[in-house]
């Protein structure tokens, strides 16, 4: 567990954390973190990542979480968890999963400049919102799944979407998919509409919603 201060001098440090874990920050930056953990990790406060942010491993994960520098998701799974990963900063971000899968629970983008480049498959369970900021989404897959999720992502243009949910996903704004947009589970869609420039397909008989633009 941490628990500091500002005035905690960590700009050029590595910190990882494993098994299970309480961060304090009170407005301390961090540099390059690393989440590994079985058990839980929980922002108390807000926790603020200058530089390369990985998560390779958790149960559990809540708080805000503010990155200003690369994220790198690997974790596989992922039991209930309520962090929200803030991107923000003028600076160009990247967000992956090393060419592969990486699992958390809500995306927030309210970037002032600068892009984030979204690359491999990105799976969300609580949902994603958008408020600022250019995202390039062109070589990613983004699953939404697990329960009910809202999306607000009026500065997307996604590449591949698949949704897999057991509830139902809230479309705040249109959801506009470049790639291919296949629905696996899910009990319903409201709000906006998608619109679709791939290819579209359901395997699910309890797909009810605004319907599909393709």
């Amino acid at each position: 567990n941490i628990s500091s201060g500002a005035n905690v001098d960590v700009s050029t440090a590595e910190i990882k954390f494993g098994y299970e874990n309480d961060v304090t920050s009170n407005g301390m930056i961090f540099n390059n973190v690393t989440v590994s953990c079985p058990g839980w990790f929980n922002a108390v406060d807000k926790m603020q990542i200058a530089g390369l942010a990985k998560f390779s491993g958790f149960n559990s994960v809540n708080g805000l979480m503010e990155v200003s520098g690369n994220v790198l998701l690997t974790n596989a799974s992922q039991s209930t968890s309520t962090a929200i990963l803030k991107f923000v900063g003028s600076n160009n971000q990247t967000l992956g999963a090393n060419g592969g899968s990486g699992v958390f629970s809500n995306i927030l983008v309210q970037k002032s400049g600068g892009s984030l480049t979204v690359s491999d498959t990105i799976k969300l369970t609580q949902g994603l919102n958008w408020l600022s900021g250019t995202v390039n989404t062109s070589g990613s897959t983004f699953v939404f799944y697990g329960g009910s999720q809202t999306i607000d992502a009026e500065g997307f243009n996604f590449n591949n979407v698949q949704l897999n949910t057991q509830g139902s996903i809230i479309l705040a704004r249109p959801l506009k998919v470049d790639g291919d947009f296949t629905v696996t589970g899910i009990n319903l869609i409201e709000g906006e509409r998608v619109e679709v420039k791939g290819n579209y397909s359901s395997t699910n008989t309890f797909f009810w919603g605004n319907g599909v633009e393709t």
